[in-house]
């Protein structure tokens, strides 16, 4: 409303909990309530402090928020699951299709001194979908520390001049270390770039399921990606790929596939895989902060 207001002096009077606007030729009359009505800040227990670079913690944020569930019937898949320990700090979030994971090594030469942790033993808290949203939004572009207290279920977030306090969610995470797999019956080395691009073309021609099949050739040193649409018909291509194991096939939800490639940072990465009918694991070949699993689409 005030954005649409000539640009002159506007004149504000409360009275009777209403606000009254004149600017110009123009009245406007809004309802208010009670301020006596305005729900209390709480006050946190800062028993337990988490001290970290507000960058490192959105950017560890956005690496998983997308893979979380936006569901009001199960609160603990709505939400990003935090593990922090003196030496790790864990992003984790899941909608039961996929699995977003992200570490913080504490203490390598480029984290420990921009971490502290004021408690020794381990917390894992349980932060809810809507509030990770509001926090990505207030620290914007900052690059200065944010202030984590962690109470029993609140927690508390200070940065300069912005606190921002949210109730954790109550309950217990699902048992996401039960899907990773512990080892793989096939290995495949490729290039993000050219699997990305090859998997968005294949998105064209992709069902209303939005089904994919990746092949592995060992033979030729290949991955194929097929991709059909009775509509508008069909693609394949090839990219060269390192095999290890069992030749595969198996279909997947290409944009949940993308959403996992988006957030590795280096072109080589590795696709491991144990049959078709069990979930995938995609990370990068170098660095071990991130991986992310992801379950196919079963032949029926």
């Amino acid at each position: 409303f005030v954005n649409n207001l000539p640009n002159k002096n506007i004149n504000f009077e409360v009275k009777d909990f209403k606000l009254y606007l004149n600017c110009d030729n123009i009245k406007a009359s809004i309802n208010g309530l009670n301020a006596e009505d305005f729900p209390i800040i709480p006050k946190v227990k800062n028993d337990s402090v988490l001290t970290i670079n507000s960058k490192m913690f959105k950017n560890s944020l956005n690496y998983v928020i997308n893979s979380s569930a936006i569901s009001d019937a199960r609160p603990e898949i709505s939400s990003i699951y935090i593990k922090i320990n003196p030496d790790q700090i864990k992003f984790i979030a899941t909608d039961s299709f996929r699995l977003a994971h992200k570490t913080i090594f504490v203490l390598s030469d480029d984290n420990k001194e921009k971490i502290k942790i004021n408690f020794e033993k381990s917390r894992n808290i349980i932060l809810p979908l809507r509030t990770a949203g509001e926090l990505l939004r207030i620290l914007g572009d900052q690059n200065d520390d944010v202030k984590i207290i962690i109470d029993q279920n609140q927690i508390l977030f200070d940065l300069d001049n912005t606190q921002l306090i949210s109730r954790l969610v109550e309950g217990n995470y699902p048992d996401y270390e039960a899907i990773i797999p512990k080892s793989s019956e096939t290995k495949c080395y490729l290039s993000k770039n050219d699997l990305e691009e090859s998997i968005k073309l294949a998105g064209c021609f992709s069902s209303k399921l939005n089904d994919i099949t990746m092949k592995t050739n060992s033979e030729k040193s290949q991955m194929e990606i097929f991709s059909n649409n009775s509509e508008y018909g069909n693609h394949h291509a090839k990219i060269d790929s390192e095999i290890k194991g069992k030749d595969i096939a198996i279909v997947f939800n290409w944009h949940y596939f993308l959403d996992g490639l988006k957030n590795i940072d280096e072109d080589e990465l590795i696709l491991e895989f144990n049959g078709d009918q069990k979930p995938a694991v995609i990370k990068p070949a170098k660095n071990a902060d991130f991986f992310y699993i992801l379950m196919p689409i079963r032949n029926s």
